[in-house]
């Protein structure tokens, strides 16, 4: 009979220290693998206890045994419950010994990345711990090769400005967005512009004119960002009235940021314009370029993105035995490869972000890095809808109760495998806080009056320290175990918002990007030579190129449709949580929410 070693250990996090001391890789499966001529098999294996250790038996020989050792995940999530290799290396067991303890590994695992201010997953030996899966892959490359040969024609002269002829060839190129389909009499409309506002791909927060508190007001500014040498960028302050339940506006300041020797024009006061007075049609649209591209900076790259990629590399590092990885991990697929891809496409130099507006890479990271330092989960709900028109709030309400529905029913069936793995939601808790970045309020504003604060920081509750600093997230428990009732709902309250914002948030801002963003005379990220010209005034409309490039790069996103809850194209969505939303299909339906076709299961585009 063969003798047996126990072979011990202890595995951290590699280059990672949480109060001075290595951080312990938890809750996951140590392998001993040794190969035969036509086969290998394990040899031995354990899950590491929570302070990273291990104990294996395994049968020897009398010499000595090199075999291979593996770091194993697994992914509670898919359908087979598929095994993940995050670490492997070479070990050899000395003979003859009957107890061998390995000391210290230190294991590259869902590291977080040293060359963004925002926290989000890195590298490892140049491979993302994430992957797009088949499906997406094969169905993002048909749509790139359709949409980029109805533009390729189009890219040529790079830089050259637009005449009559170009403008509408370049247009027709491409299906018509929801603004040309309404035709110009509707779609330049105040009716039109307030349910974009409530509903569209820029749902804005409407705060009370401190003033005027039966107006509501919109602010969208920009601090002290400068223009380049060819965009305007411009403060917008507008005023709201709701009648007949609809959102319609009364008022519309501006201050437009025209290219000059530091950045600005000579005249930096602000210009008011009413609906009974000249140039109203022109101010809209020029609030109409800045709702767009704050739309596509805050709403879409940063409180969807950015925000999902954060929660999701603090989940994939320590939640594994405990059961709510089994719902949260389906939403959090691929948001990491699809973010390193906007590094490029979306948010970089090359991105038409940056090179169609004066919002440069650099100011682009220091807007997240603003915005992101006041941004928390813990009491957020969706806010709450201000008039019968207001979609956007009425259907974030539903899906927040669908959600509260989903998730508690959850947890009660689960909850004495919660409760026993409730260490992994604690080191969750831990990596949140000390990675989110020091907390910076928003100062208030004394124009506004905030009725609701749902969406916004208005929670009382303390936030804890990390390294001297106060961070921005909130944690969700203290308890190492036996956690409270009090534990169990903010538990619960995570759940709802990571899922919220991968899944139906995303979507919504995801998807209107075209309706809102794919006319070039109207809708686009911004104007030129004072923005106030007429729309067939070719002195205020993009080059050629950036034309071109914006209306691409919006295609794409509309045409790649795949991964979605109902369909589940992976087969990885949990049966209940599509068994109550199908409960409540008709309720979303007379929202004119169609949950096929509108609710994406993770953010992979």
């Amino acid at each position: 009979m063969a003798a047996a070693t126990r072979v011990t250990g202890r595995l951290f996090f590699k280059d990672e220290l949480y109060d001075g001391e290595p951080l312990p890789l938890h809750d996951v499966t140590v392998q001993f693998w040794v190969g035969h001529l036509l086969f290998r098999h394990v040899l031995g294996e354990d899950v590491t206890a929570a302070d990273g250790a291990f104990a294996i038996l395994l049968e020897r020989d009398h010499h000595d045994l090199t075999v291979e050792m593996r770091v194993v995940t697994w992914e509670p999530a898919s359908p087979e419950n598929r095994a993940v290799t995050a670490w492997s290396g070479e070990v050899t067991i000395p003979r003859n010994e009957e107890e061998v303890d390995f000391g210290s590994f230190y294991v590259p695992f869902w590291p977080y990345r040293d060359d963004f201010p925002l926290p989000r997953a890195a590298k490892i030996d140049g491979k993302m711990p994430q992957e797009h899966t088949w499906g997406l892959s094969t169905r993002q490359l048909a749509v790139e090769a359709k949409v980029g040969f109805a533009g390729l024609t189009h890219l040529a002269e790079t830089g050259v400005r637009l005449d009559e002829g170009d403008l509408d060839t370049i247009q027709e190129a491409f299906p018509p967005n929801a603004t040309l389909r309404a035709g110009h009499a509707l779609s330049r409309s105040d009716a039109w512009l307030g349910e974009r506002v409530l509903n569209g791909h820029n749902p804005c927060l409407l705060a009370r004119d401190r003033d005027n508190p039966e107006q509501f007001r919109c602010k969208i500014e920009w601090g002290d960002i400068p223009c380049d040498s060819e965009h305007d960028l411009s403060d917008v302050d507008a005023s709201f009235e709701v009648r007949a339940g609809k959102l319609l506006p009364v008022r519309i300041g501006l201050r437009i940021r025209r290219a000059g020797e530091d950045g600005w024009s000579q005249d930096r006061s602000p210009r008011q314009f009413t609906p009974s007075r000249p140039q109203w049609e022109q101010a809209r649209r020029v609030f109409r370029t800045q709702y767009l591209l704050a739309g596509e900076l805050d709403a879409h790259l940063l409180k969807a993105h950015m925000r999902v990629e954060q929660y999701c590399v603090a989940i994939h590092r320590h939640l594994r035995q405990n059961p709510v990885a089994k719902i949260l991990l389906p939403h959090l697929a691929e948001v990491v490869p699809t973010n390193f891809g906007g590094d490029t496409v979306a948010w970089g130099d090359m991105a038409i972000i940056c090179m169609g507006t004066a919002m440069k890479s650099e100011f682009v990271r220091q807007r997240m890095v603003r915005l992101s330092s006041a941004m928390d989960w813990k009491e957020w709900h969706p806010r709450k809808p201000i008039c019968s028109d207001h979609l956007f709030a009425r259907t974030a309400n539903l899906y927040w109760e669908v959600l509260d529905e989903y998730v508690s029913r959850f947890m009660r069936e689960n909850e004495a495998e919660i409760r026993r793995w409730w260490h992994e939601i604690r080191f969750l808790s831990r990596d949140l806080v000390a990675n989110s970045l020091p907390y910076v309020p928003i100062p208030d504003d004394p124009d506004l009056v905030w009725d609701d604060l749902g969406e916004l920081d208005g929670s009382s509750l303390p936030r804890e320290k990390y390294d001297l600093a106060v961070r921005a997230v909130r944690p969700i428990t203290l308890r190492e175990e036996d956690p409270a009732a009090e534990d169990l709902k903010w538990l619960k309250d995570f759940c709802r918002f990571v899922i919220y914002h991968a899944t139906f948030y995303h979507g919504w801002v995801h998807d209107r990007q075209w309706a809102d963003g794919g006319e070039i005379r109207y809708a686009v990220l911004a104007l030129r030579d004072g923005s106030l010209g007429e729309e067939n005034d070719l002195r205020t409309v993009p080059t050629r190129f950036e034309a071109t490039y914006g209306l691409v790069t919006l295609a794409v996103g509309l045409e790649t449709r795949y991964g979605y809850v109902m369909r589940d194209e992976e087969q990885d969505v949990p049966p209940l949580f599509k068994e109550i939303l199908e409960k409540n299909r008709t309720r979303f339906t007379r929202l004119g929410y169609l949950l096929d076709d509108a609710l994406r299961s993770r953010v992979n585009i």
